[in-house]
């Protein structure tokens, strides 16, 4: 099984893809996804939930891991990253990838 690991955020989404044949997880590839805050927040959500199907695709993953919204005194910082997370939840959905929150 292929897994495309995402750390969703604004400015820089994380991701790594890793095969897991039942007993042991091998890295294949990882990087980030950076938007600019010059950009209109539309259209960097846009772009990372793009860019995060465009790699799903290139790297065949069967099941996306993404790592949960959690804030402890800054909620105005975790709602951009709650959008974030909404629109990528919804590109994987229109790909048919299910996806696991931690």
């Amino acid at each position: 099984m292929r897994v495309l690991g995402v750390d969703p955020g604004l400015a820089d989404t994380g991701w790594g893809v890793v095969d897991f044949d039942g007993g042991h997880y091998r890295p294949v590839s990882f990087g980030t996804i950076s938007t600019s805050p010059k950009e209109r927040i539309q259209d960097r959500i846009y772009t990372i939930a793009t860019d995060l199907g465009t790699l799903l695709g290139k790297y065949e993953c069967s099941v996306v891991a993404m790592e949960d919204i959690f804030f402890t005194k800054n909620i105005t910082s975790a709602i951009p990253v709650a959008k974030v997370i909404g629109a990528v939840i919804f590109r994987f959905s229109e790909l048919g990838v299910p996806v696991y929150l931690y």
